[in-house]
């Protein structure tokens, strides 16, 4: 989490935020995303790495699986990026019908 604590106040310090106040950002960025209290704004998300663990796959594969259009859709803000929890969810569903988006046979 350091790292994309570190990357995430990169990128706000790239966007011209003061040092300060973008590792404060940053910070709360992170809260956020983990569902720590305070938090509640994204505490319906998930990030790469969660969602990988529960799917039970890297998360280099999540990102492959991205490129091909093949994943959950996600969120991006700066070089964060996210999953909404129902997203994912309507998307498993989805899978469950098949690629062709018909029942499969019983």
């Amino acid at each position: 989490m350091a790292t994309t604590l570190a990357k995430t106040c990169a990128a706000f310090i790239a966007a011209g935020v003061p040092a300060d106040a973008a590792r404060e950002a940053a910070e709360e960025l992170a809260e956020a995303i983990s569902g720590a209290p305070g938090g509640s704004i994204l505490s319906d998300y998930l990030t790469p790495d969660e969602l990988a663990d529960q799917l039970g796959i890297t998360e280099r594969h999540l990102y492959e699986r991205h490129k091909v259009g093949l994943a959950p859709p996600r969120t991006v803000i700066g070089r964060t990026i996210i999953y909404r929890r129902a997203a994912v969810l309507t998307w498993l569903r989805s899978l469950e019908e098949g690629i062709s988006g018909t029942a499969s046979p019983a």
